[in-house]
C-alpha cells in the first residue's frame, strides 16, 4: 500500500509540473498581444478621372504567317525598300539589286552575238560565191 501512495503522489507531482510547464508565463504572452505595428496609409480626396492599368512583361513574338523569300538572281543589294516588321504583299518589291554586273554580262553577250552574226554573214557570202 505504501508503494501505491508513493506512486500516486509521484504521479500527481509529475502531472502538476507538466501542467505548469505547458501553461507558461502569461505575462509574456500579454506583452506580445499588446504590441501593435502601425501600417502606413495615404489619404486623398475623391476626384473624377480615368483609370488605367499597365502590365509589363517579356515575351517571344511569332508571326501569324511565315514567308519564304526567294530571289530570282543573286547580287549585291543596292537599295532596301522595306524595313523589318513592315507589312508586305505578294509580288511587292523588297530590294533593288545592283544591276551593273548584269549589264556588263548583257553587253558582252550582245558583242559576241554581233561577232557571230558577222561571221555567219561572211560565211554565207563565201558560200554564195562558189
Amino acid at each position: 500500500m505504501a508503494n501505491f501512495k508513493k506512486n500516486t503522489l509521484l504521479s500527481a507531482m509529475l502531472l502538476s509540473s507538466m501542467l505548469m510547464a505547458c501553461n507558461g508565463d502569461k505575462n509574456n504572452n500579454d506583452d506580445k498581444k499588446d504590441e501593435v505595428f502601425a501600417t502606413p496609409v495615404a489619404v486623398s480626396s475623391i476626384e473624377r478621372g480615368s483609370i488605367s492599368a499597365n502590365y509589363h512583361a517579356t515575351a517571344t513574338l511569332e508571326a501569324r504567317n511565315d514567308a519564304q523569300v526567294v530571289t530570282r538572281v543573286t547580287g549585291i543589294i543596292e537599295h532596301l525598300v522595306v524595313e523589318e516588321g513592315d507589312y508586305v504583299t505578294k509580288g511587292q518589291l523588297l530590294a533593288k539589286i545592283d544591276s551593273r554586273r548584269y549589264q556588263l554580262s548583257l553587253d558582252k553577250a550582245s558583242t559576241e552575238l554581233a561577232s557571230i552574226e558577222q561571221e555567219l554573214k561572211r560565211l554565207k557570202t563565201l558560200g554564195d560565191n562558189r
